[in-house]
């Protein structure tokens, strides 16, 4: 994502994105992210 894209995003938004970029490793908490992006992002 670009940092545009990121700063459109609603705060809660923001920070899942940042916490995902970090690096999260396990998928289970990834899954949940991506489906809560979706809904917030259904475009993308």
């Amino acid at each position: 994502m670009d940092k545009c894209e990121v700063r459109q995003m609603n705060p809660e938004a923001i920070k899942l994105v940042r916490d995902a970029e970090a690096g999260w490793e396990q998928e289970e908490m990834i899954r949940p992210l991506r489906l809560v992006i979706s809904r917030i992002l259904p475009k993308i």
